[in-house]
């Protein structure tokens, strides 16, 4: 009888991993099959484009997790967007890469919601978002337009 119940709840947890394999994969393959499809596959098998000074580039979640990003870098400055998509819903996060200094030897992170507002209430990044808002901006707009966000 032990054996049998052990067997049942080999089973039922052999079940439940491929249901969970299954969620993953789906959830995964809708969300991310339809944002790269305007990107080829690069030599190193990424979703990689330059075109039109930008480059675009999204990564796709590992086995059995839900993190993936989108970035869209502006190839005269360096600057980038970070886009992080939601598998179960049509939300998104977002996050910049700045270039700051002198000679934009630092680089700032910041997260912001879609409208480039600092999700932390931090002077300095404020002001970084501010002194290159119209650049991020620019991309900004970019990436909505070539990933079809609304």
């Amino acid at each position: 009888m032990k054996k049998r119940k052990w067997i049942i709840g080999l089973l039922v947890l052999c079940v439940l991993f491929i249901i969970w394999n299954l969620v993953w994969f789906f959830s995964v393959s809708t969300t991310y099959n339809q944002l790269t499809e305007n990107i080829p596959k690069d030599q190193h098998n990424d979703f990689f484009l330059e075109k039109d000074g930008y480059s675009y580039y999204v990564v796709k979640p590992s086995y059995l997790t839900w993190a993936g990003n989108l970035t869209i870098t502006n190839l005269d400055t360096d600057n980038s967007i970070i886009i992080w998509p939601s598998v179960f819903d049509d939300s998104f996060e977002y996050g910049l890469l700045v270039h700051v200094g002198d000679s934009g030897e630092s680089v700032m992170g910041i997260k912001v919601d879609e409208k480039l507002r600092s999700i932390e209430s931090d002077p300095d990044s404020e002001k970084i978002i501010n002194d290159n808002k119209n650049e991020l901006e620019l991309i900004m707009s970019e990436a909505k337009s070539f990933w079809s966000i609304k």
